[in-house]
């Protein structure tokens, strides 16, 4: 489980303003107008499977129903996860699960969501309804038995972050991505699991509404930070029970009549129903009192008297999930705004960096790992914080333990501006910074703490202060120190020695936020787990060949090169050239060698047999049919090229060069 940042403020939802039998007539009367289009209603439910909220949101607008976007998000949501799940399943017997089957459950897809690559093997099956490869992986991990389950639950979670992209109150807020919160989620939720005492009461403490209780369980666990997940699983666990043994009471389903993704019918069918249901208020309410308050004889009276047998999975999931979206925002009160760091420079690490727990810390499709000075950085910092001003700190995470990054590893940092009514050059804000005519200094505390500035008036002598986004310049040498190597006994042709190679090292970083005065250590609003670093350096790295034989430090990787022929430094090439190169990193990139002179030759390199994609060494020679023989009388350059897979996150190193030149008598 990783140190995550809380869950956007918008999730599960803010005070809902309405109770669920309002949110069923609200559902109807969209309903209406929906059913009137042809395609709406199945553009809708394939902007939700292919993760596409502007296309979502466009159905709506086309229609005037955007004020009933979210009510619409859930309704849909509530289908899609049963039709997928049911048909996924299919072949499976739906039997009603015990609540010893859903401990068990829980911890077997935790064991699945720690497995490196299961979870995302996962997901892209059910997303392709690969339903052979989907039981495969299940079976791997001895969850065949809870197919529907674990399909329930990865569905609901990928339609609460879907639900909460649409969100247009709060535009800054950004839904994380799908596997990381399924992970997170996987690894509380066992945390609860793990002991059967715990996981009982915390079921229990749910279904009774008792949000101190479940705080309680929650904070002695120290599973607060991640109290929407938890409550997503709820959400999940719960309805899941409960409405599998009351609807299975009514007979076995059968499979023939378990829609198929992709088919229209039996959606404009289920929203019929629905709209019959929300648009006679009694009618509403005689379905959802017993189905609310647990009174399932009732309920099931209701489902026969109504002729809705076929469509007892789908209303008792929709009535209890629309239960379940109002507990949660009580048992996980939204907090005021947060700032929320997810960036290394320009990448978002939260997608573009394998910085999941475990991951390698290398930036994805590039593989880079970083190095130098990387700007920390996010959305904006907020002025206030629980009626107080506001701090942040970042930490490191290294040979098992978090500490605080203190003043003497931050660059100066510039983090906003402030400006002021007739003030013709704004002044910075900056973060360890040296006073100057426009700087503003802001100190970091001893522990590492930085009070954000809080000037909020542009028109009076307080002035304003804009926050860019940026939070720190982390010097990472402070962190992972570069090792410094010694390449003295290598020179173009040779193999660096394996004990003078180098290497990557993986660290954690997340930023901190509380108010000033709080002693406690605040909140987790953005963590990177996983950081690959490398700042190492070489000694003694051979240049300019036997030609003008040379020694340098302090260099960023060995690039060295040579010619055989050259044993003096000063020997003509008559009919043999063979150039010696070695370009040796951890991160090493693109290698190639250049000869300028007369005639576009080219030189072909051969590597040799024992030469690794990070420590490349061999031997070049005129490319064929041409050989040295063939080259005009001249003189020549020999230029060998490494590109380094290093950045700040917002630079990279510039390739380095090693150069040797020759006459060709």
């Amino acid at each position: 489980m990783t140190d995550s940042p809380p869950m956007p403020s918008s999730a599960p939802g803010r005070p809902p303003g309405f109770d669920e039998l309002t949110e069923v007539g609200l559902a109807a009367e969209a309903l209406e107008r929906l059913l009137a289009d042809d395609h709406s209603l199945a553009d809708l439910e394939d902007a939700v499977h292919n993760g596409n909220p502007r296309a979502f949101a466009a159905v709506l607008e086309n229609l005037q129903l955007l004020d009933h976007l979210p009510v619409i998000c859930r309704w849909i949501c509530s289908w899609y996860v049963q039709r997928r799940c049911l048909w996924l399943c299919r072949d499976i017997e739906l039997t009603a699960m015990s609540e010893a089957e859903g401990r068990e459950a829980t911890l077997g897809f935790a064991k699945l969501a720690a497995t490196e690559d299961a979870l995302d093997k996962l997901v892209e099956t059910m997303a392709a309804d690969d339903d052979t490869a989907f039981h495969q992986l299940l079976e791997e991990f001895g969850l065949h038995h809870y197919c529907r389950f674990v399909c329930v639950l990865v569905l609901t979670v990928k339609c609460e972050l879907f639900c909460i992209g649409l969100d247009r109150v709060r535009p800054t807020e950004r839904p994380r991505p799908l596997v990381p919160v399924l992970r997170d989620l996987a690894a509380a939720s066992a945390a609860l699991a793990s002991d059967e005492q715990v996981f009982q009461s915390s079921l229990q403490a749910y279904r009774d509404a008792d949000y101190d209780k479940v705080h309680q369980l929650l904070d002695r666990l120290q599973l607060i930070r991640f109290c929407h997940l938890v409550c997503w699983w709820f959400c999940v666990l719960v309805p899941y029970l409960r409405c599998l043994r009351v609807c299975l009471e009514l007979g076995p389903l059968d499979p023939d009549h378990i829609p198929k993704p992709g088919d229209p019918g039996p959606l404009r069918d289920w929203a019929q129903v629905s709209l019959r249901i929300g648009s006679d208020r009694e009618l509403a309410n005689r379905l959802l009192r017993p189905a609310l308050s647990g009174d399932d004889q009732q309920f099931l009276e209701q489902i026969r008297s109504l002729d809705l047998l076929p469509w007892c999975h789908y209303l008792c999931w929709w009535f209890l999930r629309l239960q379940c979206y109002r507990r949660c925002f009580f048992i996980c009160p939204p907090r005021p705004p947060l700032p929320y760091f997810y960036k290394l420079g320009g990448y978002d690490y939260t997608s573009q960096v394998d910085s999941g727990a475990g991951g390698t810390g290398l930036t994805l499709g590039d593989q880079r790992a970083f190095y130098g000075t990387v700007r920390l950085n996010g959305s904006p910092l907020q002025k206030s914080y629980d009626g107080g001003r506001p701090e942040y700190r970042f930490e490191v995470f290294q040979s098992g333990s978090w500490t605080p990054v203190l003043a003497g590893q931050i660059a100066p940092t510039p983090i906003g501006s402030w400006t002021q009514a007739g003030l013709v050059t704004p002044k910075s804000y900056v973060v360890n910074g040296a006073p100057a005519p426009n700087v503003i200094p802001v100190a970091v505390k001893p522990d590492g703490w930085i009070e954000v500035p809080t000037a909020d008036n542009y028109w009076g002598a307080e002035g304003y202060f804009g926050p860019t986004g940026d939070y720190l310049m982390l010097n990472t040498a402070t962190v992972v120190a570069g090792v410094a190597h010694d390449a003295g006994s290598v020179d173009g042709g040779d193999a660096v020695p394996t004990t003078e190679l180098g290497a990557d090292h993986v660290i954690g970083i997340r930023m901190r936020w509380r108010k000033v005065g709080d002693l406690s250590d605040g909140l987790v609003v953005g963590a990177a787990a996983s950081v690959a670093v490398c700042n190492d350096s070489w000694d003694h790295v051979a240049k300019l060949g036997s030609w003008v034989p040379t020694r340098v430090n302090g260099q960023q990787a060995v690039v060295s090169v040579g010619i055989s022929e050259l044993v003096t430094g000063c020997n003509d090439i008559t009919d043999q050239l063979h150039v010696l190169y070695t370009a040796s990193h951890p991160n090493l990139g693109a290698v190639a060698l250049d000869l300028t002179g007369p005639g576009g030759f080219t030189l072909a390199m051969t590597d040799d047999g024992a030469a690794t994609p990070d420590n490349r060494f061999g031997v070049a020679e005129v490319n064929s049919p041409n050989g040295a023989s063939d080259l005009f009388p001249c003189t020549y350059i020999v230029t060998l090229r490494a590109s380094l897979l290093l950045t700040t996150g917002d630079a990279v190193p510039d390739p380095l060069t090693d150069t040797i030149g020759f006459h060709k008598a």
